[in-house]
């Protein structure tokens, strides 16, 4: 009887392994293709976010900026329009001093010019100069910028390139006396406060307002109300080292402090506080009113260009923020499918770039609410992104114009 024996011959084992592989290498080029697209897509999202939250951020700080509660005037420390109340002299046991120096001579622990030459320090000088309270420069590549740094206590490591960016406001939480209309009690003792009505303002510790007889608590100020005063800088710093080793850029806050020395209300500097990893660089162009005192923009420029003769002298109505983030880690080979990139940041300031990492541009106009006479209207800004939300109190509100987003070559 014949044996039949049943099985592949050598060309089927052949022909079957050859279709795997090819099955298998088509399995596996999908895969990495995908993996590829959801990487890309996580690190566009992930500099998205870190763009949109920065834009958030710094958008609130810029449009609340000169807020002053109640106060429907600006900051006045000297001459005939002086609205503010504290004692640049000799103090007393119901008018607090306010600490300031000067001009040209160094204020120790705040965050102003080296030698005080521009009234922007924590507080209004008793000096006729404008009180600054929004106030940005660049940090140029080389040299130096047309207008001057705070002093290196202050700032000492930002990023060149970028810029700093300074604020004075209050928090917009208004405080109220208490029923007898003899102090205040919902606020913290080493906290500083705006106690303001429409026509005047004084500043006073915590401490001090907790108890009767509070500051001011005379013809002066009737029945204000007690606002917590914020002075913040922001400026771009190297933070903790990537997965290469490398620095990332950091989006950096520092915040004054201040402490009572017998009736003397002194700034102190505050430390460094990281707020968002990624962030590369911010720019600043100023929207000046220059001609009639419209409220209206007459000239726009760029930090790098701007003097002090024109932040000292005009209004600013409206700034243009620029921001760029920048992924945390490389990708290998990036430079070479996308080539070199630039971005336009503003007016005169570009930013070039021949490396492996991604980054992201984005924009917004910022109307300076507290910088026009004017009554706000919402719809006096285009809003085509932004909530244009208010927020604040007494009749001046914090909001925002619309963002754009670019990846200038992602």
């Amino acid at each position: 009887m014949k044996n039949k024996f049943s099985g592949y011959t050598l060309i089927e084992m052949m022909m079957a392994l050859g279709l795997g592989l090819v099955i298998t290498a088509a399995v596996v080029t999908a895969y990495v293709s995908s993996k590829e697209n959801t990487d890309r897509t996580t690190d566009v999202s992930n500099m998205q976010e870190v763009a949109r939250l920065t834009l958030s951020i710094l958008r609130e700080e810029i449009s609340m900026a000169g807020f002053f509660g109640h106060l429907q005037y600006e900051l006045v420390a000297k001459g005939g329009g002086a609205n503010l109340l504290n004692s640049f002299g000799t103090g007393g046991p119901t008018k607090p001093r306010v600490f300031v120096s000067p001009q040209g001579t160094a204020i120790p622990n705040d965050c102003t010019m080296e030698n005080n030459e521009l009234n922007n320090g924590s507080f209004p000088n008793n000096v006729d100069d404008r009180f600054v309270w929004f106030y940005a420069y660049e940090v140029p590549a080389t040299g130096s910028s047309n207008l001057k740094a705070l002093n290196s206590s202050c700032v000492s490591s930002a990023k060149k390139n970028s810029d700093v960016i300074q604020i004075k406001r209050v928090i917009a939480d208004e405080k109220l006396l208490n029923s007898a209309g003899t102090h205040f009690e919902d606020v913290e003792d080493d906290k500083l406060y705006l106690l303001t009505e429409p026509l005047t303002a004084g500043f006073a510790m915590g401490s001090q307002i907790k108890a009767a007889p509070r500051p001011f608590a005379d013809t002066q100020v009737t029945k204000p109300s007690a606002w917590e005063y914020l002075h913040r800088v922001y400026y771009i710093k190297d933070g903790r080292n990537n997965n290469q080793g490398t620095p990332i850029p950091t989006l950096t806050r520092r915040s004054m402090t201040f402490k009572l020395l017998s009736n003397d209300i002194h700034p102190a500097m505050g430390g460094e506080e990281e707020v968002i990893e990624g962030v590369e660089a911010i720019h600043i162009d100023y929207g000046f009113d220059t001609s009639a005192s419209d409220d209206r923009v007459d000239r726009y420029i760029s930090t790098g260009s701007a003097t002090d003769e024109l932040v000292n002298n005009n209004p600013v109505v409206v700034v243009s923020l620029y921001i760029l983030v920048r992924d945390l880690d490389i990708t290998p080979g990036f430079n070479n499918t996308a080539g070199e990139r630039t971005y336009q940041m503003g007016r005169g300031k570009t930013l070039t770039f021949t490396d492996d990492y991604k980054r992201q541009m984005i924009s917004s106009n910022v109307l300076l609410y507290n910088g026009i006479e004017a009554s706000w209207v919402e719809n006096s800004i285009a809003d085509p992104g932004g909530s244009g939300t208010p927020s604040g109190s007494g009749g001046t509100p914090a909001g925002g114009g619309g963002a754009s987003v670019g990846s200038g070559g992602l």
